[in-house]
């Protein structure tokens, strides 16, 4: 009975995907598709596109795992630096997902199919690519984040809110990337990565951080003040003063407490838009 009760491989399956993120990127596409007021945005399609950006994400966090095995240490949570999972495992979960992704895609149309295949080919590269993890990986990261956004566009049309709420999806993620690269940068720095703590040091990359979060923020309350009606985005606006306060809050005091709430703080945040997007008008 102890043995069925032990839920460590689910644990560590769900740190390999990233659930959280994955499943916020992959509400991405049902809120790109309702951003651009689809006309016939029926049951199925908002399945295939929460099934195709899941299984995008989940595949892509997987592959990064795979690939930064050597470079992550034992305390790091990659769960096969942790030994609770396989590599051969996670080999299978990450090419598994991408395939999916690639399969559901196809079921939706053709130009949802190209744009998944340019996905699992940058999430290819990037992982293979030593030099792309600093500053190039950061910018590829937040291209693939705020392209969900995108990918649900195609079912309508662009309006000028959701342009710049693409825009402060993307920058989101870049910000909230170099704040990874906070946490990880005594690993990054013995691998030689050239992320921008390693390279101008932690403070200059929080206050960076913090300023490009801020103009998101700002980008996204105006984004979503075009495109919903109030209260829900005065709801927004409450959300991104308190992810506002803890960005500012971490590049002053610049702990790893700080970092960690600011983590949490920016990835709630992030969900908030999305769902946010997904309600109706």
């Amino acid at each position: 009975m102890t043995k069925f009760l032990d839920f460590s491989k689910l644990i560590a399956f769900g740190r390999l995907i990233r659930v959280f993120m994955s499943l916020t990127l992959g509400l991405a596409g049902i809120a790109g598709a309702r951003l651009s007021e689809a006309p016939d945005l029926s049951l199925s399609k908002c399945v295939l596109l929460f099934a195709v950006g899941f299984l995008t994400a989940s595949g892509g966090f997987a592959l990064n795992d795979v690939q930064d095995r050597d470079r992550d240490g034992p305390g790091h949570r990659n769960p096969i630096c942790q030994e609770s999972m396989s590599l051969q495992v996670a080999v299978a979960v990450a090419w598994s997902c991408l395939m999916a992704a690639l399969l559901g895609s196809l079921a939706i149309g053709l130009g949802w199919f190209l744009i998944s295949c340019s996905q699992v080919a940058l999430l290819i590269v990037y992982s293979r690519v030593k030099r792309w993890n600093g500053i190039y990986g950061n910018l590829l990261t937040a291209v693939l984040c705020s392209s969900g956004l995108v990918y649900g566009s195609l079912f309508g049309r662009v309006s000028p809110g959701f342009v710049w709420l693409i825009v402060a999806s993307g920058l989101f993620v870049f910000g909230r990337e170099i704040l990874k690269d906070i946490a990880d940068v005594q690993d990054d720095s013995v691998a030689g990565l050239k992320t921008l703590p390693v390279r101008a040091g932690k403070p200059l990359a929080s206050w960076t951080a913090a300023s490009i979060g801020l103009v998101a923020l700002s980008l996204a309350g105006y984004g979503l003040e075009m495109t919903r009606s109030a209260p829900i985005y005065l709801v927004a606006y409450a959300v991104f003063i308190a992810v506002g306060v803890t960005l500012l809050w971490n590049a002053v005091v610049g702990s790893k407490r700080s970092l960690a709430w600011t983590l949490t703080g920016t990835a709630l945040a992030m969900l908030s838009i999305i769902i946010i997007s997904c309600l109706p008008v």
